[in-house]
């Protein structure tokens, strides 16, 4: 049995470019998308490469990470999560701005999917030379 199941959280919005219908993830850094990087750091880590592979996205990037995502040479699922909150309120003629989803709130949408004891949450922003070894150690 595989020890974790990494999730990674790629559906954040892109704040950089705001009408761009590109996600966060999928933004270039170095002619290479943000993601790109993080997965390179997945596979790098012995216990993570082989580990099953969650991305969580928002409805609204889905197809754009897909095609990008099945042009790399790994396994992946695609879990797509809502974004804000379902409106609780029983008046119509409230105008309240629906509350953004918390990270608990996105895992909830993958649950059922997580095979393993453990997770490994990434977010997909993390870039640079990261060494995974000591936090997946201590959690070990």
């Amino acid at each position: 049995m595989k020890e974790f199941t990494v999730v990674l959280y790629a559906g954040g919005n892109n704040r950089v470019i705001p009408d761009s219908s590109l996600p966060k993830s999928l933004l270039p850094i170095a002619n290479r998308p943000l993601i790109w990087y993080t997965l390179q750091i997945i596979q790098s880590h012995p216990a993570l490469a082989s580990s099953p592979l969650l991305i969580l996205t928002s409805g609204q990037y889905r197809q754009v990470l897909d095609s990008y995502l099945s042009t790399l040479n790994i396994t992946y699922e695609l879990v797509t999560y809502r974004q804000h909150h379902e409106s609780t309120s029983g008046g119509e003629d409230q105008q309240q701005a629906p509350d953004e989803l918390g990270t608990l709130d996105v895992l909830r949408s993958c649950y059922s999917r997580i095979r393993t004891e453990s997770i490994c949450l990434i977010t997909c922003d993390l870039f640079g030379k990261v060494n995974l070894t000591p936090l997946v150690n201590m959690f070990r």
